[in-house]
C-alpha cells in the first residue's frame, strides 16, 4: 500500500510521525536502489571496456 494512503487511514494524534518516519524509509529504499541500479551500470560498462 502507497505510503500516503496508508497514512490516510490511521488517526491523525498518530498520522504524523509515523507517516514522516514512513516517507523518509520510502524515500531511502527507493534512493538505494537506485544506487544500486547506477552502480550495476557502471560495473556492466567498465566490464565491455576492458
Amino acid at each position: 500500500m502507497p505510503t500516503r494512503v496508508w497514512c490516510l487511514t490511521m488517526k491523525p494524534h498518530v498520522c504524523t510521525l509515523n507517516c514522516e518516519l514512513s516517507e523518509a524509509l520510502y524515500v531511502a529504499e527507493q534512493k538505494a536502489r537506485e544506487a544500486v541500479t547506477m552502480s550495476t551500470k557502471a560495473q556492466k560498462e567498465i566490464m565491455l571496456k576492458e
